[in-house]
């Protein structure tokens, strides 16, 4: 119908509302009688669109929906998936990964998660879990296994992508730990600075599933470092620099930017891990020069990132791209002091120059992002004449 054309809405926020309140009503007129796949992924799908339309509230109502249709489903298990269809387990597959990723996100945002806790890390069956790395178009339409599944595209399929965003989060599983907002916050680089800090307890993968391991902060530090040799090598190269050759595979602009968002949200989760372990590092010289080190490496490989990127590849990420990179920059604005509250300069002038470079990044950011809300308020204005 016409109404529902563009045009009719003033923005996507209106959009986003009335097409709530449609499903709503569509659920009080026709009740489903069991929890179904499209339902969980209905209400993913809404709460993310209410999240990017700024309606946090519901948002986190309709993710929290989504997260328990799930847990229902068993879909973090293998017996959640019997009997389905391999493009409806694949779909399943897609969706539960989403939640997992919008859960790690929300346990590094806030100090009380908005989500509830999805599944139980340890009966997680995570290696079953992950999707095909193969194109929409390619799935099977019979059951196999994965390793009897070869691609037949010439480059990694954009999944691939997904895939590997995916790994990264991997790195940071132990967040879905109950007890992480507990555990002590030994410090990224206390291993090389002190012993016997006591590690943080939480998860690790072994042998398709959860046990209970050692794992501290130095140990995800290095695992979001080493993450990018598991990427397809067209998605490499940002970190790799001595990749870049003429025989290596082109990629889509679509796979550049899932590139992009992969890599900017690897150094943010570094980011993350690092600050969140900082405090409770002894306020030694040798280990505020140890931790703005870090802070430089990631801010240093952040800025790598962004300048191989064109500016519409990182426009393309949306608003969450701008405020990672705000994040990650925001850490070099407070100037160290050892424990005899003696600034340690030589840092702050090296930090100077990167935030110059942030700031003239993000600058370039937003005046296209301004530059669109005139021309959508033109757009929608009446012609003057």
């Amino acid at each position: 119908m016409p109404r529902y054309g563009f045009g009719h809405y003033l923005d996507a926020r209106e959009m986003v509302k009335r097409t709530d309140q449609l499903i709503v009503a569509s659920q009080l007129c026709f009740p489903e009688e069991e929890v179904s796949e499209i339902s969980m992924i209905c209400t993913l799908l809404m709460g993310m669109s209410c999240h990017y339309t700024e309606q946090a509230t519901r948002g986190w109502i309709l993710i929290n929906e989504s997260i328990q249709c799930c847990r229902f489903l068993g879909l973090g298990e293998r017996r959640g998936y019997t009997g389905k269809p391999p493009v409806t387990a694949e779909i399943c597959k897609r969706a539960f990964w989403m939640l997992y990723i919008i859960q790690i996100h929300d346990r590094l945002s806030h100090l009380t998660p908005d989500t509830l806790l999805g599944q139980d890390p340890t009966m997680t069956d995570w290696i079953f879990l992950m999707p095909l790395e193969l194109d929409d178009e390619h799935l099977p339409n019979t059951s196999r296994e994965s390793d009897d599944i070869e691609s037949e595209n010439a480059t990694a399929p954009l999944i691939s992508g997904f895939v590997s965003l995916i790994k990264v989060f991997i790195c940071v599983i132990g967040l879905l730990n109950e007890d992480h907002s507990q555990a002590p916050s030994p410090g990224i680089v206390s291993n090389t600075i002190s012993s016997g800090v006591p590690p943080l307890t939480t998860l690790k993968l072994r042998n398709n599933s959860l046990q209970n391991a050692t794992l501290d902060y130095p140990v995800i530090l290095q695992s979001l470092k080493n993450i990018v040799f598991e990427f397809p090598q067209e998605l490499q190269s940002y970190t790799i620099p001595e990749m870049f050759s003429n025989d290596q595979p082109s990629s889509t602009p679509q796979l550049d930017i899932m590139k992009a968002n992969i890599h900017i949200t690897r150094l943010y989760l570094m980011s993350s891990v690092l600050e969140s372990s900082a405090s409770s590092i002894p306020p030694t010289r040798d280990a505020i020069v140890a931790i703005w080190n870090e802070r430089e490496s990631i801010c240093r490989q952040l800025l790598e990132v962004v300048h191989h990127c064109p500016l519409q590849t990182l426009e393309s990420n949306g608003t969450s791209m701008v405020i990672k990179i705000r994040e990650i920059a925001s850490t070099l604005l407070t100037q160290p002091y050892d424990s005899e509250g003696v600034g340690v300069s030589h840092v702050v002038e090296r930090s100077r120059a990167y935030i110059e470079s942030f700031i003239g990044l993000l600058a370039e950011l937003d005046v296209p992002a301004e530059m669109a809300v005139i021309a959508k308020q033109a757009s929608t204005s009446p012609t003057l004449i």
